[in-house]
């Protein structure tokens, strides 16, 4: 479970590097290359252990988007 500004977010168990995925809008969608990583009603998802001090790819997988889903690249 991570707290943040905008609530909690459940959780597989965590490891020492964790990341806080927000994509408002977006419920219910898969991380890819994650198993069983989905974001919440919200659109938020922890991934656990990431890589510490390395570069982490975190997409989400928009084959399980609905189509009412708008994507912005940052």
């Amino acid at each position: 479970m991570v707290g943040h500004e905008n609530g909690i977010t459940l959780s597989q168990p965590l490891g020492d590097t964790n990341v806080l995925i927000k994509a408002p809008g977006a419920g219910g969608v898969r991380i890819e290359n994650q198993t069983g990583i989905l974001t919440d009603w919200r659109g938020y998802a922890v991934m656990p252990y990431a890589t510490v001090y390395r570069y982490n790819r975190i997409a989400l997988d928009t084959n399980t988007m609905g189509n009412s889903i708008d994507v912005k690249k940052y």
